[in-house]
């Protein structure tokens, strides 16, 4: 699973939506000034196979009522990634997400735990959503 851009979406949505009809839904955490560059060094090393690193604005909620603004980091897919798709069919993504592994396990395990974090923020993503099925079906065709 791979956020891009919003100029890139056009070559993969019809119609291409607009980035303010965009929620990126997650979890934003603070880094201490001194572990700064410790960490971005990490995030930079894990992400190196054809991400790239933005500035953003975060909004986040700190109370059921209350949100607030701040900056932050996020990595998008860049057309140099080798494993990015593009605008791929979703049995094609969850084929390849089915045999991938990297550093940081399988993939398989990365889009479930995607989604259930997803469904516990009570934010629906049909793409997340669609791909996580395919892995399921997917996986019990193998299995039998």
């Amino acid at each position: 699973m791979t956020l891009v851009a919003a100029e890139d979406l056009a070559n993969l949505a019809e119609p291409a939506p607009t980035p303010t009809t965009i929620p990126c839904w997650g979890r934003a955490y603070g880094v201490a000034p001194d572990d700064r560059d410790a960490v971005l060094d990490q995030l930079d090393h894990r992400e190196r196979g054809g991400y790239e690193r933005i500035e953003i604005e975060i909004t986040a909620r700190i109370a059921p009522e209350r949100e607030i603004r701040v900056p932050g980091l996020m990595y998008v897919a860049s057309a140099s990634n080798p494993n990015y798709l593009g605008a791929a069919p979703i049995e094609e993504i969850a084929r390849q997400i089915l045999t991938a592994c990297g550093p940081s396990g399988p993939n398989p395990e990365y889009v479930f735990e995607l989604a259930r974090s997803l469904r516990l923020m009570n934010a629906q993503d049909s793409h997340v959503e669609a791909v996580e099925l395919a892995l399921v079906l997917l996986a019990r065709d193998r299995a039998s």
